[in-house]
C-alpha cells in the first residue's frame, strides 16, 4: 500500500458553503453591515483554529459482488461501493482532519452561552474538513490524470449502504493514529472535524 502525507493542506476559507451550513440564503438574509463585519471576523478566527493535514494511500482492489476486498487493507460489503469500484484497478484511501481545535473553541462557546459563535464554529471546522478532503481527491485526480488514468468520485462511510464499519478498516489502513485521529467506540472519527473516503483508479475512457 502506497501512502503519501500532506502535512499543510492549503485551504482558503470556503466562505459561500459556510454560510449555506449556517442556513443564510443569497438575496434573502440580510444582516447590518456591523452584523456581517463581526461575523466576517468570527469565521476568520474560526479558519485559523483549523490545521487542515491528510493523507492518502492507494492499493490494488477486486470486486466480488457486493464485496469490495483492498490488498493490505481488508474487505468492505457494500453494493454501492461495488458498483463504484468495478472497473477500478486500485482504490484510493482517503483521509483528512482540521485538528481538535475548533471542535474545542465551538464546545468552549456553547459552554459561556455564546451559542451563535458555537454554531459558526461548527460550520466552519465541517466546511474546512470537507475542503480538505476534497483538496486530497483533486490532487489525485491531478496525479492520476498524467499517468493516463481517472478517479471516481468518493464515497464516505454512512453513506448509502457502505457502513459506518468500513470506518476501522480507513483508519487502521491510513495509519490516521499517526495523524493524531481516533475512533471512537461508536465508530466516529476524533477530533470530530476528520473525514475519511474512498474513491476508485480506473483506466481511462
Amino acid at each position: 500500500m502506497r501512502r503519501r502525507d500532506f502535512s499543510a493542506i492549503p485551504l482558503t476559507a470556503p466562505k459561500e458553503s459556510i454560510l449555506r451550513r449556517l442556513k443564510f440564503r443569497q438575496g434573502t438574509t440580510r444582516l447590518a453591515k456591523d452584523e456581517t463585519a463581526d461575523l466576517d471576523a468570527l469565521i476568520r478566527r474560526a479558519v485559523a483554529l483549523c490545521e487542515p493535514v491528510g493523507r492518502t494511500a492507494t492499493a490494488p482492489v477486486s470486486v466480488e459482488g457486493g464485496r469490495v476486498r483492498i490488498e493490505g487493507a481488508g474487505e468492505i460489503e457494500s453494493q454501492s461501493l461495488a458498483r463504484l469500484l468495478e472497473r477500478s484497478t486500485e482504490a484510493a484511501l482517503l483521509g483528512a482532519t482540521v485538528g481538535g481545535a475548533i471542535a474545542e473553541a465551538a464546545s468552549e462557546a456553547a459552554e459561556k452561552g455564546r451559542a451563535a459563535d458555537a454554531v459558526v464554529y461548527d460550520a466552519v471546522g465541517s466546511e474546512m474538513a470537507e475542503s480538505a478532503i476534497a483538496y486530497l481527491h483533486e490532487y489525485l485526480r491531478g496525479e492520476m490524470r498524467r499517468l493516463g488514468l481517472s478517479v471516481t468520485k468518493r464515497y464516505s462511510p454512512g453513506y448509502g449502504d457502505l457502513s459506518l464499519e468500513a470506518q476501522r478498516l480507513l483508519h487502521r489502513a491510513l495509519g490516521l493514529s499517526e495523524l493524531g485521529v481516533t475512533l471512537s467506540d461508536t465508530l466516529m472519527l476524533l477530533p470530530e472535524k476528520s473525514v475519511t473516503a474512498i474513491a476508485g483508479i480506473e483506466e481511462r475512457e
